[in-house]
């Protein structure tokens, strides 16, 4: 009998081991500035409109997230394509609300491409790209 408690004893033991609780995500080292690993490198900022002109200001329509990155007229900015190929360099003119204005210096935007704050290395991507057309 004592050997049959005993063996109940210890399987009660072993039903009532704890995991270890997981570790919050590890933040990369860097100060405050530091992103969580697996954030994107070029923070989205929102979209080119329905119907990109060939020459001129196009309207960029603005995610929430743009006010978040305290976006400011004069910045420069990438749109870029599906497969995340920087399509055109733009800088922003005029902000409201959200919507902005952009200028293409550039590359040519197409609708409904993401728009977004570029790393050093897609910027110069960005910059390799064909000159705007002339009157934009």
């Amino acid at each position: 009998m004592s050997r049959i408690a005993g063996i109940a004893a210890s399987l009660l033991l072993v039903g009532c081991a704890v995991d270890q609780p997981t570790p919050p995500p590890m933040v990369e080292s860097g100060g405050e500035f530091a992103r969580p690993p697996g954030a994107s490198r070029n923070p989205r900022l929102g979209f080119v409109g329905q119907n990109p002109t060939a020459s001129g200001p196009q309207l960029v329509l603005l995610s929430r997230t743009a006010s978040e990155l305290s976006l400011k007229k004069d910045e420069l900015v990438v749109s870029r394509s599906r497969d995340l190929k920087p399509t055109a360099l733009l800088r922003i003119v005029d902000i409201r609300g959200l919507a902005a204005l952009a200028v293409v210096l550039r590359g040519q935007p197409g609708a409904n491409e993401e728009i977004v704050l570029p790393s050093s290395p897609l910027r110069q991507q960005a910059e390799a790209l064909p000159p705007s057309p002339p009157g934009s």
